[in-house]
């Protein structure tokens, strides 16, 4: 009786009278729901139909078969399904991100490497939404499996700079994705491992003797957490959007949301304008937010500027959040004091591209999308990319790699955007703040090499010993200081480096905002607002103290 109760919770597929199967098709349902919330968009009813997997095999192929085009649907297909092979089900999942060959190897791989006879009898379930099937290869940190985890490495001091450097070959062939950086004197490292790169990571905290803690053991997991909170808080602000102003810290917004309520500022706030600073290669707008209580040209000129910008890392969301709560306090009347002395010039998101990209398909997405001479991979990291010292140390020339610089120096259009308007603004900016996270990190530079200093180092270090102060008295959070090669590593190409070496704007800081690991870029949205208040409290600071 439990076994016909069990196979009647399907009716469309009695005819597979098979409780191994019948568990597998929980899968599938549980997989339809993991990853339902990560697209945005209508979905039409799930549909069903019966295939072998030599002829799935071949739909994907005719559904990519220009392996080099970005967009050949607009539709997006999902599709998830069994196959019945010498009588036990097996749970596949297909991504439409993916060649066929390569999609359907990757699933297979998900299940112990067991392979699929082309002749196994399969039941596949799709269901569409709105967004355009990308095809290009899948490789291991575009196409998340349950089998991805995260571990803490502590790492002894005598032999950090050997293992570091096997780190970064096996990040650089895209084994491993580092997510939380060393930090010299000895410390710890979180790092994320695919399946297929597990036999690899664990031969080589073998080899060097380090201690490995698993801190996830289920990423795609936490991510689909992760995403339905978002989306509930998202759900509870607009329950409640009824009245004028509408900016809320409750939540991580899409980019057409952040569009909007910049837009929206605009309108109602006097000291507010909005320039575009370029387009990127998809053709999103790169926006400045210029906040002043003076309204004459000729009386800005006097007054100096303070540049905030985040973003620059597609998956750090806490960072342009933290960007717009920024920006909302300066708008409310404890900002007018600060508005009195500077004009400030927030950009909230300058790598649109890789955040739509980390909300909609892959979270934990680093660079910008721009393609790359390598077809079948996407993306510079934005932060290896600037006119300072480029290609100096850190960063990497692999096309595929997670630190990939570019070909050149500034030859990305974001990197160009911020660029051109910071050298036009240079003489009259005084503070220059990029926001990223996780860390909990106030960095000053240089971060090309260690042990260089701009020549007023003392001064910046003893402006972020009073920020710390302040932030531990009144949050409660600890933050560290040093330079950016100092304290974690040498890596070129930074906009900290680019501000500080090329423009010379005297006040140049990173700072990398919660938590010290326990969510890594996952930050629940209720903590948003927590994030923000600290870097209204440094903000606060650094305008009371800075000479």
């Amino acid at each position: 009786m439990r076994k016909a109760r069990a196979v009647a919770r399907v009716p469309k597929l009695t005819h597979f009278r098979n409780s191994m199967f019948v568990a597998a098709y929980r899968e599938v349902k549980y997989a339809k729901r993991l990853l339902a919330p990560a697209v945005l968009g209508s979905q039409a009813p799930c549909q069903a139909h019966h295939t072998t997997a030599k002829s799935v095999r071949q739909q994907f192929k005719n559904a990519c078969a220009s392996p080099g085009t970005d967009h050949i649907r607009t539709r997006r297909e999902h599709c998830t399904f069994v196959c019945l092979q010498g009588g036990l089900g097996k749970l596949l999942e297909i991504g439409g991100g993916a060649k066929s060959d390569q999609a359907l190897q990757y699933a297979e791989l998900d299940q112990g490497g067991s392979s699929l006879s082309s002749s196994a009898f399969c039941t596949l379930r799709c269901w569409f939404t709105s967004t355009a099937i990308v095809c290009s290869q899948c490789t291991t940190f575009s196409c998340f499996t349950r089998r991805h985890r995260i571990y803490r490495l502590r790492i002894p001091r005598n032999i950090a700079k050997s293992f570091l450097e096997a780190l970064e070959a096996g990040e650089d062939n895209m084994q491993f994705d580092v997510l939380q950086s060393y930090r010299s004197g000895g410390g710890y490292i979180d790092i994320m491992v695919g399946p297929s790169a597990l036999k690899d990571f664990k031969r080589l905290i073998r080899i060097h003797k380090v201690s490995a803690q698993l801190i996830d053991s289920d990423v795609e997991r936490s991510i689909g957490r992760s995403k339905r909170a978002n989306m509930r808080a998202m759900s509870r602000i607009r329950s409640r959007r009824s009245d004028g102003h509408a900016m809320s810290h409750d939540a991580y917004f899409p980019f057409n949301v952040m569009e909007d309520n910049l837009h929206e500022i605009v309108k109602k706030a006097k000291v507010a304008t909005l320039e575009e600073l370029g387009k990127t290669t998809q053709g999103r707008s790169i926006w400045l937010l210029k906040l002043t209580l003076l309204l004459k040209v000729s009386a800005n000129k006097s007054l100096p500027i303070i540049w905030i910008d985040a973003g620059i890392h597609a998956r750090e969301w806490i960072a342009p959040a933290s960007a717009l709560y920024i920006i909302d306090r300066l708008l409310s009347w404890e900002g007018s004091r600060l508005l009195q002395k500077y004009q400030f010039y927030v950009a909230p998101e300058i790598n649109p591209d890789g955040y739509v990209f980390s909300f909609t398909r892959n979270r934990y997405w680093r660079k910008n999308r721009n393609k790359t001479a390598q077809s079948d991979c996407y993306g510079v990291d934005l932060n290896r990319n600037f006119p300072f010292k480029w290609g100096f140390s850190g960063s990497s020339s692999n096309p595929c790699g997670e630190i990939f610089r570019g070909l050149s120096a500034a030859d990305q259009a974001e990197t160009q955007s911020v660029v051109k308007k910071l050298t036009s603004i240079a003489n009259q900016t005084k503070l220059f703040i990029t926001l990223h996270s996780y860390g909990q990190l106030i960095l000053t530079p240089y971060g090309f090499q260690r042990g260089f200093h701009p020549a007023n180092y003392d001064e910046l270090l003893r402006l972020t010993l009073k920020i710390i102060y302040r932030i531990w008295k009144q949050h409660g959070d600890v933050y560290s200081t040093g330079s950016a090669a100092d304290l974690l590593y040498a890596a070129a190409g930074g906009s900290d480096d680019f501000a500080c070496g090329s423009l010379k704007i005297p006040y140049t800081y990173t700072f990398e905002l919660p938590d010290l690991g326990t969510y890594n870029f996952l930050l629940p949205p209720a903590y948003i607002s927590l994030v923000g208040k600290e870097m209204w409290t440094a903000l606060a600071t650094l305008v009371d103290h800075m000479k």
